[in-house]
């Protein structure tokens, strides 16, 4: 009989700048914060306070998300497409770990323009070493 690999799955991080904010702070990042974006027209990204270091989209709908940008991230393999040095990224395997994992990669890719404090720092040098070493990061890897 072969064996079935169940999906671990996390307690879903609420998605709103409130909830986000408070993960920011429990973990020691100074610097940061996050805030609603109300659309993308000009008039409404002029209320985004400044500097933006990163946009968090959430989609309700991650199988339709997946398959609209499918096709991008099959053509940027083809050309054999590297992302830029330092950028960090994990594929995310976990379920209901969206929310958690974008501000991950939020915080990290921003980690040498923010203070991401004395804790998280060790652990996101940990996880970009391993990375470098174990795999070419291409997004879709």
């Amino acid at each position: 009989m072969a064996e079935t690999k169940e999906k671990t799955y996390w307690t879903a991080l609420e998605s709103n700048p409130d909830t986000m904010n408070k993960l920011i702070k429990d973990i020691g990042v100074k610097g940061l914060r996050c805030e609603d974006i109300f659309g993308f027209d000009e008039d409404a990204l002029a209320f985004v306070p400044q500097p933006c270091y990163a946009v968090i989209l959430c989609f309700p709908d991650y199988v339709k998300a997946y398959d609209y940008v499918k096709k991008s991230y099959e053509e940027l393999k083809a050309k054999d497409y590297k992302n830029p040095d330092k950028v960090f990224f994990m594929n995310q395997k976990i379920g209901n770990a969206c929310g958690t994992f974008s501000l991950l990669h939020s915080i990290a890719n921003v980690r040498d323009i923010i203070n991401i404090g004395k804790h998280f720092a060790p652990i996101i040098a940990i996880l970009m070493n391993f990375l470098y070493r174990k795999w070419s990061i291409c997004s879709m890897d």
